[in-house]
């Protein structure tokens, strides 16, 4: 048996929610455990907030007691946050979105606030870019010295030295495009 109801509780430790059935007259059910797409070797943890609309399968004997939160459904309240059947999208509460366009092959993440941190290997890793690297703000090295490409430019073209004879030599031939 299929039906549809509202999250009114969330148990984070044993991913289980309590779900009201406006048409059972605001029946609500037990713990419910919430279907995950793996929980042995991979873990995917992702929980229905409260009041968001969901679909639980019971039992065929409709014991309310038993049964399982299958996902979150898009209504009226909450519409799909993007209408595109090329695009995986996440949208999150604080307007973060994570976004991969299989059609056009890109892969656009949004921070409205916050850092984006990527390790490896505990920091003993690397970082391939394989690709052109374009940054709109200053680049800082691993001891958080700021300083940018066109300062090191600035820096290198307009460089000189002091000469074998003691003068000094012109600035360089070639210059940092």
């Amino acid at each position: 048996m299929i039906r549809r109801g509202i999250v009114v509780a969330v148990d984070e430790k044993t991913a289980k929610v309590r779900v009201r059935f406006p048409d059972l007259d605001d029946m609500i059910s037990d713990w419910l455990p919430v279907v995950s797409m793996k929980t042995h070797d991979d873990k995917h943890y992702w929980l229905p907030d409260i009041d968001e609309f969901v679909i639980v399968a019971f039992d065929e004997d409709g014991d309310f007691t038993q049964g399982y939160v299958l996902g979150a459904i898009y209504n009226s309240k909450d519409p799909t946050p993007v209408q595109n059947r090329d695009k995986h999208h996440i949208r999150y509460s604080d307007g973060t979105e994570v976004e991969y366009d299989r059609k056009t092959h890109t892969l656009r993440i949004n921070i409205p606030k916050g850092e984006v941190h990527i390790t490896v290997q505990n920091g003993n890793g690397n970082v391939y870019i394989n690709g052109n690297l374009i940054v709109s703000k200053e680049i800082y090295d691993w001891d958080q010295t700021k300083g940018s490409l066109d300062l090191l430019r600035q820096t290198y073209n307009s460089h000189t030295h002091t000469g074998d004879s003691g003068g000094t030599t012109s600035t360089p031939n070639q210059t940092v495009p």
